[in-house]
C-alpha cells in the first residue's frame, strides 16, 4: 500500500508540475483565430479612416483589447501565428473564411445603411406632403 500511494504522490507531483510549467503562450482554435483576425482588421479600417489617431497609436497596445474579449494574450497571437504559418494552405484557407466573414459583414452594413436610408427618405417624403 505504501508503495502505491508513493507512486500516486509522484504522478500527482508530476502532473502538477508540468501544468505549473505551462504557462506559456497558448495557440489560439482556428475559429477563434479567424474571429481575431477579423476584428484586427476591421480595427485597421478604423485607423485608416481615424488618421489624426493614427499618429499617436502604439500598435502593441491597439490589439490587446481585441486579443483580451476572446481569453487571449499577445504572446499567445504570436504563438498562435507561428504555429499556423507553418501550414500555408491551413493559414490561407483561414484567411480566406476571414475575408468571407467581412464581406458578410460589410453586406449587412450596406443593408443596413440602404434601409436607413430608404426610411428616412420615406419619412421627409411624407414630412412634405403634410
Amino acid at each position: 500500500m505504501k508503495v502505491s500511494a508513493r507512486i500516486l504522490l509522484a504522478v500527482v507531483s508530476a502532473i502538477l508540475f508540468v501544468a505549473a510549467c505551462s504557462n506559456g503562450p497558448r495557440v489560439i482554435p482556428r475559429s477563434k483565430m479567424e474571429k481575431i483576425c477579423a476584428d484586427m482588421l476591421m480595427a485597421d479600417e478604423w485607423v485608416e479612416s481615424h488618421s489624426l489617431s493614427t499618429r499617436a497609436l502604439d500598435t502593441s497596445l491597439f490589439y490587446e483589447p481585441i486579443f483580451r474579449k476572446y481569453g487571449y494574450t499577445t504572446d499567445d497571437y504570436k504563438a498562435s501565428l507561428e504555429y499556423y504559418m507553418r501550414d500555408p494552405l491551413k493559414m490561407a484557407r483561414m484567411m480566406k473564411k476571414v475575408a468571407l466573414k467581412l464581406e458578410a459583414e460589410a453586406t449587412r452594413l450596406q443593408n443596413s445603411a440602404e434601409v436607413e436610408a430608404q426610411t428616412e427618405a420615406e419619412a421627409a417624403e411624407e414630412n412634405e406632403e403634410e
